[in-house]
């Protein structure tokens, strides 16, 4: 094969080939460029009227507040703490937890008990009266079951109605004991 052009000619083809790549390559980038930012202005458009509509929204949002006040959300602030300030003042008291336990460990064979009530004397007290409900088999159960509540020191006082010892067996009774923390 014969070359026909010089040496110095075929730099200078060369070079004018790599700019002509270089060219096409950098209008193909700007190409896609256009491209992208014509595809994203619509959304750009839409997010930005969206956000008008949200700050007018907001705007309409804090003039409704300011005309209607802070009252409403003072007084529910104000009941959420005397609600807080409630059960704070109670936590160090009777546990319910610990009488249900007590009751239930002292309940003899015989004894059923239906509910358990807990009733806070108020704040800051350490007495509470506790209602217990249930059915004996026998009166000795019933009044087995009195008698270990009574021996407990943390029941200060067992109320039994005397009316729960008429029967002889299948006695329902409803008790009432003041416990002490």
């Amino acid at each position: 094969m014969y070359i026909l052009l010089s040496k110095n000619e075929i730099r200078h083809l060369k070079h004018e080939y790599r700019l002509r790549t270089a060219i096409l390559l950098l209008f193909f980038i700007s190409g896609a460029v256009w491209v992208g930012i014509v595809t994203l202005f619509p959304s750009y458009i839409l997010s930005s009227t969206q956000e008008k509509k949200a700050s007018i929204e907001a705007g309409k949002i804090d003039m409704n507040r300011q005309a209607h006040g802070s009252g409403q959300l003072a007084a529910v602030i104000r009941d959420a703490n005397a609600r807080i300030s409630l059960v704070s003042s109670t936590q160090d008291t009777v546990s319910l937890s610990s009488i249900v336990e007590d009751i239930a460990t002292l309940r003899s064979s015989g004894i059923t008990l239906n509910t358990i009530n807990l009733t806070r004397a108020g704040s800051g007290s350490t007495k509470s009266t506790v209602t217990v409900t249930g059915n004996a088999t026998t009166r000795d159960a019933l009044v087995t079951f009195k008698k270990s509540l009574e021996a407990d020191p943390r029941f200060a006082k067992v109320f039994l109605p005397v009316a729960s010892l008429a029967q002889d067996t299948n006695i329902n009774f409803t008790m009432s004991i003041n416990a002490i923390q």
